[in-house]
């Protein structure tokens, strides 16, 4: 039986949808202020987000100090266990970060109820570690919300305070989910610093990007990281 024109145009429009789901935005961003931190903003949305089941938080410094605590704003609403979050952490650049690395996985794991998150920690052999990445994925293993950039988790990059760093991080995001895509245009859309942020489409048919999908490339990303990583009971 032949489709009608509206058919055949709502089945195209159907099937280009679903084409474009998966990571499908890029904001690319400076900061310039220690009032406006967008890399810090992303950071706590994506672990408090219910959609997010899986996290891997990549940095070569986790600051955890007496006169700061980056883990106290990794807190979870707890759920009941009905839906355990996963956090992986990987780090670290050199041995002097060990025992804050040590601090801030210890206090992320006692912030929050065993039965909604499992945290797990990594070590690259040799230390070293200086990619600052982040990756959040649905319960069915896709990446739906992702960040590379400069920022570690420390003071001066993922905190609020006048004694800040100059960051500049992209983030990637799937615009098709209501939940990440809010919580990131809360984050990118200020009138103020409107001229810092970019936003883009991904276009998987560049050449340059070998047909291959943005989720291709974060979870290839992943595997890489893993493959070096060693986990640290």
């Amino acid at each position: 039986m032949e489709l009608s024109e509206t058919q055949q145009f709502k089945k195209k429009k159907k099937i280009k949808s679903l084409f474009k789901m998966g990571l499908n935005k890029i904001a690319i961003f400076l900061r310039k202020t220690w009032q406006i931190n967008r890399f810090r903003e992303v950071i706590i949305s994506t672990f408090r987000c219910p959609l997010v089941s899986e996290m891997i938080l990549c940095s070569g410094f986790f600051e955890e100090r007496d006169y700061f605590q980056a883990s106290s704003d990794f807190r979870y609403n707890c759920n009941g266990g009905q839906n355990l979050k996963i956090l992986k952490l990987v780090g670290i650049y050199n041995y002097t970060w060990t025992s804050s690395y040590a601090q801030f996985y210890c206090n992320v794991r006692n912030n929050n109820c065993t039965c909604c998150v499992r945290v797990e920690k990594y070590r690259i052999p040799g230390t070293h570690w200086h990619a600052k990445i982040m990756i959040g994925k649905e319960n069915n293993g896709r990446p739906i919300v992702a960040i590379i950039g400069s920022s570690n988790i420390t003071r001066r990059a993922f905190g609020i305070h006048r004694k800040f760093n100059f960051e500049s991080d992209v983030i990637f995001w799937d615009d098709t989910i209501d939940d990440i895509r809010r919580f990131i245009n809360n984050s990118l859309e200020n009138r103020e610093s409107r001229y810092e942020v970019i936003v883009s489409d991904y276009n998987q048919e560049d050449r340059r990007n070998y047909s291959l999908s943005l989720d291709e490339k974060i979870l290839k990303l992943e595997r890489d990281i893993l493959e070096i990583a060693r986990r640290e009971l």
